[in-house]
């Protein structure tokens, strides 16, 4: 309780030099803070950069790249999850579905085909939690913290 009291952001300074601790319009602001900031700009052209880099992948090299997932493969990739790692939306973490695999195999393995097939991914499979961490003592505005995100899972 210490450190939730002691992590708490009980207001913050806005691009207009004004408090606000409102809980509502901080979130919104938080929000905003972040589409602005993982925005792409629309004024830099990749081309200039993309252009500067040899191609290394050949074309069997790509084809190896992009063939299908063995289920071997699938599993191995859950099974190299922490156990008790990023529990998603679902509440459920690694370790429930690695405990209960030879149960749910198959339909996570066809999920995570679906996936690859049509390219669409289930509402609040990507979800992502971000914690804000003070990078100065006394943080005012949102440019003073340190995003970072964690990945939560809901297969």
């Amino acid at each position: 309780m210490w450190r939730s009291r002691k992590n708490k952001i009980k207001k913050l300074k806005g691009d207009n030099g004004q408090w606000c601790d409102n809980p509502t319009v901080m979130a919104n602001m938080a929000s905003q803070f972040f589409q602005n900031l993982y925005t792409k700009d629309e004024h830099v052209d990749p081309e200039c950069m993309v252009n500067l880099f040899s191609e290394k992948v050949t074309t069997e090299m790509n084809d190896l790249l992009c063939k299908d997932f063995t289920d071997d493969e699938i599993s191995d990739a859950l099974f190299q999850i922490g156990p008790l790692k990023a529990p998603g939306p679902n509440g459920f973490p690694a370790r429930f579905f690695q405990r209960n695999w030879g149960v749910i195999k198959a339909e996570v393995i066809s999920a995570v085909r679906a996936f690859f097939k049509d390219g669409i991914m289930p509402d609040q499979v990507n979800d992502t939690a971000i914690v804000l961490i003070p990078k100065i003592p006394h943080p005012e505005s949102l440019s003073d913290f340190r995003p970072i995100s964690f990945m939560q899972c809901a297969l």
